[in-house]
C-alpha cells in the first residue's frame, strides 16, 4: 500500500534481533523470517549479536537497546 500511495518511497524492513534464550523453535522461525526479509525486501540488517541485549525476560529491549536501534535505523536511511 505504501508503494501505491507513495510510489517513489523506499520501504525498509528491519531484520529482527532476538535473544538466544528464546526456545529453539522460535529462534528458527526468526532466522527464517530474517532470511526472507534479506532476500525479498529493502532491509536494515540486524544489530551485531554482541550489541544486542534484552531485559531478564529475554524478549523486551532495554532502554539502551531502544536508543541503539533508533540510531541504527536512522543510519540506514542515509
Amino acid at each position: 500500500m505504501a508503494h501505491v500511495v507513495f510510489p517513489r518511497a523506499r520501504v525498509l524492513v528491519p531484520e529482527v534481533n532476538f535473544s538466544r534464550t528464546l526456545p529453539h523453535a522460535e529462534q528458527d522461525n526468526l532466522r527464517c523470517l530474517n532470511t526472507y526479509i534479506a532476500a525479498h525486501c529493502h532491509s536494515v540488517p540486524a544489530l551485531p549479536r554482541n550489541s544486542f541485549s534484552t531485559e531478564r525476560d529475554g524478549i523486551h529491549w532495554t532502554h539502551i537497546m531502544a536508543s541503539l536501534f533508533l540510531e541504527h535505523w536512522v543510519q540506514a536511511l542515509n
